[in-house]
């Protein structure tokens, strides 16, 4: 029997959540946040636009201020 498996990795802290059930509405990812950036280019998008995962809100708040402080 084929079975396929979905991951999300945290893009900032490193963690890991599997998903590997049918889910019948709503998200396998409970609580996840995912984050991309948009610059203009449709054609060619730059390779740092994301998408990002993120696991909670304070991995994600950390990475967006990273951007502003350089």
């Amino acid at each position: 029997m084929k079975k396929q498996v979905e991951r999300r990795t945290c893009d900032k802290c490193g963690a890991v959540e599997e998903q590997s059930e049918m889910t019948i509405g709503g998200s396998p990812f409970t609580g996840w946040f995912q984050l991309s950036r948009t610059d203009g280019s449709t054609v060619y998008p730059r390779k740092d636009n994301g998408p990002w995962d993120f696991c909670r809100r304070e991995c994600l708040m950390d990475f967006v201020k990273s951007f502003f402080e350089g």
